[in-house]
Parts: structure tokens; C-alpha cells; sequence
């Protein structure tokens, strides 16, 4: 499989994750796609250490093209900042991680990424900034009491 240029993968626990972002970064090096979901059965929250270890391992993976994360994160994309603004992704998929930090800063910083799609309970935060990304990114997003709107002449309303 070396010569793998296509691949996609709906990840559904913590063992399957880490083979298979292992094989992506040292073994699939031909890959043009690359599309990793991460489902329920993952437990990015269980052991403290080893969820930043492999939430870093999936942002930071060179041939990763799409990341959908459909489990909770709660602080943890905080807590990988420094390697998350490193992330080569391109789409970034979100749907009840329910990150409790106001997330747009790091997000904000993907060098790569052109679209973000939070769906529910990506973000149960109260504030949340955005000054890189577009206003309408925020379309599917509830709860929040403060947007500040650093990028556009104006802040979406709620």
C-alpha cells in the first residue's frame, strides 16, 4: 500500500486512530486525499495525556487533506494550540465536541484550512472571536452571548 494516493477512514477507537494516523505520516507518503473521521467510540478524554498526544498526532499529519471530529473534546484543542497552528488541514468538520474554550483563535490560525463547518455542540463556550475566518462560518452555532467580530465591519446576529 505504499503507493496508496486515495484514502478515507471513519475511526470509531483509540487503537485503530493511532495506526492509522501512524500509517498516514510514515508509510502513505504518495497519499493526494486523505479524508479521518473520529467517532464515538474514541475516548479522547478518558486519559488526559494520551487524548492531547493523539489529538496533536491527528492535526499534525502531513498528508491529511479532511478531519472530521464527531466526539467530545472539552479542552483539549486548547491545551494542543501549538501544534494544532502547525495543521496542513484544508477542511475541518466539528460536531458535538462541545469545546468549552473560545477555539477561534487557534482555528482561526490554520495556515491551510479553507472551511470550517462546526455543526451542533461544536462549541458550548459563551464568547467566541473571529477575526481570520468569515462571519457565516458561525451559521450553525448556539448559545452564544458575545461575538466579537474582528475580521468583518459587523457581528452576526443570534
Amino acid at each position: 500500500m505504499k503507493n496508496l494516493q486515495r484514502f478515507s477512514a471513519s475511526i470509531h477507537d483509540n487503537d485503530s486512530l493511532s495506526m492509522i494516523i501512524n500509517a498516514i505520516a510514515t508509510k502513505w507518503t504518495k497519499l493526494l486525499y486523505c479524508a479521518v473521521s473520529i467517532k464515538r467510540g474514541c475516548q479522547l478524554t478518558t486519559s488526559h495525556e494520551e487524548g492531547v498526544m493523539k489529538l496533536k498526532q491527528a492535526f499534525t499529519c502531513p498528508n491529511l487533506y479532511y478531519l472530521g471530529i464527531f466526539i467530545q473534546l472539552g479542552k483539549l484543542l486548547a491545551e494542543c494550540r501549538s501544534h494544532v497552528v502547525s495543521s496542513k488541514l484544508v477542511r475541518l468538520c466539528l460536531l458535538g465536541c462541545e469545546i468549552e474554550d473560545d477555539s477561534m483563535g487557534i482555528l482561526g490560525n490554520l495556515p491551510y484550512m479553507r472551511e470550517l463547518y462546526p455543526y451542533s455542540r461544536s462549541f458550548v463556550g459563551e464568547e467566541m472571536t473571529c477575526s481570520s475566518l468569515e462571519d457565516s462560518c458561525l451559521g450553525s452555532v448556539t448559545k452564544l452571548e458575545g461575538v466579537e467580530s474582528g475580521g468583518r465591519s459587523h457581528a452576526p446576529s443570534f
